[in-house]
């Protein structure tokens, strides 16, 4: 019963800060690194099962932003370049002074020492991805060197 009672509580508080968030202007109110890791906790996009061409770093990707943008949290799309074909799809997101750059898949926070690989990330606000996991993205903001 305490168990129930401490989920909707925390449900209660993400509701609230997502109101706050929607109702107040970008530059006024931005939520904290624990807030966003909150959030991503309690939702269940990095629970579903990946498939090749199925269900990809992109589709996790996609969900959890539009999950995030749904309750009015400022995030982004990260490609992540290792210098090969293949690139990686995360996420990223401003908050206590930083730009935290995240696993949607596990919801953990990646790390250079993490990746443990020489590479860069770019950060764009919206990408699409097609069903063989294929991104095209725009309107390019950053990028930075690991």
């Amino acid at each position: 019963m305490m168990k129930i009672i401490k989920k909707f509580s925390v449900m209660i508080k993400l509701l609230l800060l997502s109101l706050l968030l929607c109702l107040t202007p970008l530059d006024r109110v931005t939520p904290t690194f624990k807030q966003y890791m909150d959030f991503l906790h309690e939702n269940t996009i990095s629970e579903k099962t990946y498939g090749v061409e199925e269900y990809m770093c992109g589709d996790y990707a996609k969900d959890t932003i539009k999950a995030l943008r749904d309750s009015c949290f400022p995030v982004f799309f990260a490609i992540v370049d290792f210098g090969g074909e293949v690139n990686h799809m995360a996420i990223i997101f401003p908050a206590d002074g930083k730009w935290w750059l995240i696993e949607p898949q596990t919801d953990e926070l990646l790390t250079d020492t993490w990746i443990g690989r020489r590479g860069y990330v770019e950060v764009y606000r919206d990408c699409t991805v097609g069903q063989t996991g294929i991104a095209v993205c725009k309107g390019f903001m950053f990028e930075y060197w690991f």
